[in-house]
């Protein structure tokens, strides 16, 4: 008996007992942390790229000029903040195209008077097709919505025309 109770306090003596030792992570285990690291960053870029790209995330929003006019005469704040930065489906009536071939306006479906300005911004190659319309003939443009304000109107990026 008095042999276990000095085997028992030779086990539990300071000098028995060992500090712990450092464990250097197993270097796999960091290379595929890293990795993960790596693929949530490009995911991350990926993303920010896709949304200055105007392109969608989800459904595009289906509206026309007079859903838009309307939404403006009723409340312009509200629709501000509804419709800015939204990638849109617009449809309504070639108005005109400016003499640089920057811009492309559009009125409303029925023959409402409006006083926001409905307008997009277009490349060369929309230009040159906006340029075969006529006047008046419904068109649809899709795009990202920049601007909606009660002086400068409503503006969008369009990325493409269907007539």
């Amino acid at each position: 008996m008095a042999e276990e109770t000095k085997r028992a306090q030779a086990e539990n003596s300071p000098e028995q007992i060992q500090a712990p030792v450092y464990v250097r992570p197993n270097k796999i285990k960091v290379f595929g942390l890293l990795l993960i690291f790596v693929a949530l960053v490009v995911a991350g870029f990926s993303l920010v790229q896709h949304i200055e790209d105007n392109r969608p995330l989800g459904e595009p929003l289906v509206l026309t000029v007079d859903d838009l006019v309307i939404a403006m005469d009723n409340a312009p704040k509200t629709a501000a903040k509804t419709y800015t930065d939204q990638y849109v489906v617009l449809t309504g009536k070639f108005s005109r195209l400016d003499s640089q071939g920057d811009y492309v306006q559009l009125k409303p479906l029925n023959e409402m008077t409006i006083k926001t300005k409905v307008a997009g911004r277009i490349n060369d190659e929309q230009f040159d097709y906006l340029k075969t319309l006529e006047i008046g003939d419904t068109v649809t443009l899709t795009g990202k919505i920049t601007n909606v304000g009660t002086i400068l109107g409503i503006f969008l990026t369009v990325d493409e025309i269907e007539k």
